[in-house]
């Protein structure tokens, strides 16, 4: 996949039954295998979502070469970048917002029989919230790339480059989604609609560390393998997935704050089996009940304990 321009005017589309007009809109490029049938009607399926946290569709068309040309809304950045950049303020009262409304979002989409089989945070489109003067105060998720895998291509293309695995251990299918937001079903080939929930758990879990979640699994960050198609030297993050299908998960440092409710979320969210993961409603409902307020005080009163326990 791949972005191309941008587009004016503005258009109108309709979400949550109502219509509105988008500022402008993006063309993306999504390359349908070869072998399929013709996928217009699952593109339309897609299209027919209607909920504020999903990224809006405005409209496709089918390209001579089998590919796809779909107009979508345009945001100003992703979770991913925000999260990454320190500089960038990101309040508790922020986190729960934004991962309040995704899991909505995704509560909605599993709702309607479709599943992300990619959710990671770089798949959370973000829109600036501003004030009268223009400071960003906010932020409004959308959802992007849901369903890609069912109309011909997931989002990630590192699956064809994957290096040799720790042991022998052989796969039964091509890996599904992102290595390191990748439940031990969708690394064996055969994800479900747990293993969305699997993968949001992860982007919690980055969350609360401001960074990429392989730091946490001990070696990875020190792996280094030659990646032909890139022809650089990277960071061997397939070592995360095979881990994790042995059972290994991240540990969160002992000097990192994170809400009892949120770890308990990774805790029943990262589940082996997926039958014993929870659903989105159920994670709706524990974050609703979070309260940024109380999170902050207790982060507060946990950074002064370590510091006094270290001094």
């Amino acid at each position: 996949m791949f972005l191309l321009s941008r587009l004016e005017p503005k258009i109108c589309v309709k979400i949550d039954g109502q219509y509105t007009y988008l500022d402008t809109v993006i063309m993306k490029v999504v390359q349908s295998r070869s072998d399929q049938r013709d996928l217009t009607s699952e593109i339309e399926t897609l299209m027919r979502l209607e909920h504020e946290t999903l990224v809006h569709f405005a409209g496709f068309s089918r390209t001579p070469d089998n590919s796809f040309a779909l107009l979508l809304e345009v945001c100003d950045s992703d979770l991913e970048k925000l999260n990454l950049d320190r500089k960038k303020e990101l309040s508790w009262e922020m986190k729960l917002a934004i991962m309040r409304k995704v899991a909505e979002g995704m509560a909605y989409m599993h709702g309607e029989g479709v599943h992300h089989y990619d959710f990671k945070a770089a798949n959370v489109l973000v829109k600036h919230v501003r004030d009268e003067s223009g400071a960003v105060i906010g932020y409004r998720p959308r959802i992007a790339d849901f369903g890609m895998e069912s109309i011909g291509q997931s989002s990630n293309t590192a699956a064809a480059a994957e290096p040799e695995p720790e042991d022998e251990t052989p796969k039964k299918g091509r890996p599904i989604g992102t290595c390191e937001q990748m439940s031990p079903e969708a690394y064996f080939g055969r994800p479900e609609a747990a293993s969305d929930v699997f993968s949001f758990v992860v982007v919690l879990c980055e969350l609360v560390i401001r960074s990429r979640i392989f730091y946490l699994f001990p070696g990875v960050e020190d792996s280094i393998w030659f990646n032909k198609h890139t022809g650089q030297d990277e960071v061997n993050v397939w070592l995360v997935p095979q881990r994790v299908s042995k059972g290994e998960r991240a540990q969160l440092p002992e000097d990192k704050y994170c809400p009892p409710e949120w770890r308990l979320l990774m805790e029943v969210g990262w589940a082996q089996d997926p039958t014993d993961r929870p659903g989105f409603r159920d994670i709706c409902a524990v974050l609703q009940a979070s309260d940024a307020a109380t999170i902050e005080a207790d982060e507060a009163k946990h950074v002064e304990e370590m510091a006094q326990a270290k001094a």
